[in-house]
C-alpha cells in the first residue's frame, strides 16, 4: 500500500510525512555500492499532493521544520536550476540534478536541456502529455556510480491553464533531503511557469522507498518536538 500525504503546503506535507516514516518505519540495513553498510528506518512508498506549492508565506514555516537556513535552501535550487561552479561541487556525487536535468547525455552526443526544450513544447502544445526530463543514464547509473540519484525523472503537463507537476525519486532521506527537494522543485516548477505563462497547479511527489538515516534520529525526535507548534501557527496565519 502507499501512503498518500495530500495538504495544502509543503511544509504540512513534509511533517506529516517524515512522522510517519519515523513512527511505522522499520530499521533496515543497507550495503552500499562501496561497501559500507548504513542502518535506516524505511517505510513503504509515500506520495505527496501538494496543493498551493506557491505560496511563499508558508515557506517560511518550512525553514523553520527544516534542518537547513534560507540561505542554504537557495543556494540549493539554484544549483538545480542554474548549475553548481564545478570548485563547488566536491566529490560527494557522482552528479548533479542540474547536469542531469539542463546538461544530460543525449544518444548521439551533446546536451540536451531537457528543462528548456519541455517550455517549448508546452508553449507549443499546451495539452501534451509527453514533457517527462529523466535523470538515470544506465551506462553510469546501473554500473560502477556509488551515489546515483535519488531523482528519477520529472513530468510537466497543463490542465485549465495551471503547470502541474510530478517528480519520482527511488528512494530518499526524508528527514534531511525532502524540505530542500521539494523547494528546489517549487523553483523549477515556477521557472517552467513562467517561461510557458501560466499558473501554477498541484505538485505531485512519489517516493519508492523513503528512510530516515538511524543516526539522524536524536536530532529528528529534537527537532520533531516543535512540529506540532509549527502546524499550529500554519495554520493561525491562514485566518
Amino acid at each position: 500500500m502507499i501512503k498518500v500525504v495530500s495538504a495544502p503546503s509543503i511544509c504540512e506535507a513534509y511533517v506529516n510525512a517524515v512522522q510517519y516514516i519515523a513512527w511505522n518505519g522499520q530499521r533496515v540495513s543497507i550495503t552500499m555500492r562501496d561497501g559500507k553498510v548504513v542502518n535506516t528506518i524505511e517505510a513503504r512508498p509515500v506520495a505527496l499532493v501538494i496543493q498551493d506549492i506557491g505560496n511563499e508565506k508558508e515557506v517560511e514555516f518550512l525553514f523553520e521544520a527544516s534542518q537547513h537556513s534560507k540561505a542554504f535552501f537557495d543556494e540549493y535550487a539554484s544549483g538545480v536550476l542554474n548549475g553548481i561552479p564545478k570548485n563547488n561541487t566536491g566529490k560527494e556525487f557522482d552528479y548533479t540534478y542540474h547536469e542531469r536535468l539542463r546538461e544530460h547525455m543525449a544518444l548521439f552526443g551533446g546536451l540536451t536541456d531537457q528543462i528548456g526544450v519541455i517550455c517549448n513544447n508546452l508553449i507549443e502544445n499546451p495539452s501534451s502529455r509527453q514533457n517527462i526530463a529523466a535523470t538515470w543514464i544506465p551506462s553510469i547509473d546501473l554500473s560502477g556510480a556509488i551515489d546515483p540519484p535519488c531523482l528519477q525523472s520529472l513530468h510537466f503537463w497543463q490542465r485549465g491553464g495551471a503547470l502541474n507537476m510530478a517528480s519520482y525519486w527511488r528512494s530518499r532521506d526524508f528527514f534531511t533531503a525532502v524540505p530542500t527537494n521539494i523547494y528546489a522543485m517549487k523553483r523549477l516548477m515556477e521557472y517552467v511557469a513562467s517561461k510557458v505563462q501560466c499558473s501554477l497547479g498541484t505538485y505531485y511527489d512519489y517516493t519508492t522507498i523513503p528512510h530516515i538515516y538511524v543516526t539522524d534520529m536524536d536530532v529528528f525526535n529534537a527537532k520533531s518536538s516543535n512540529f506540532t507548534n509549527i502546524l499550529k501557527r500554519l495554520e493561525e496565519s491562514r485566518r
